[in-house]
């Protein structure tokens, strides 16, 4: 089930199931990113490393970095990313 239907169903909240890195890199691999102009990457403090940057700036060759964001403590971070070939 999803978080809004366990909300709805008036059940308490549990994790989504999965990481955000875990599906970060299932969306990439899938190629079900190509469809979107803009991709916003959230990547929370276990996953916000430079290895992992590098990693997504390297499967990611159709986009390039627009901007990123930080949170006060800098162990959250937002990318965004933008599609090449997108005006």
């Amino acid at each position: 089930t999803t978080p809004r239907e366990r909300y709805y169903a008036g059940e308490k909240f549990i994790a989504r199931g999965y990481g955000y890195w875990d599906y970060i890199q299932s969306e990439i691999n899938s190629n079900r990113i190509d469809g979107f102009d803009f991709l916003v990457i959230h990547l929370d403090g276990k996953s916000n490393n430079l290895e992992n940057d590098q990693k997504i700036k390297s499967q990611l060759t159709s986009f390039s970095l627009e901007k990123t964001f930080y949170d006060i403590k800098h162990k959250n971070k937002v990318l965004i990313y933008r599609k090449i070939n997108s005006q």
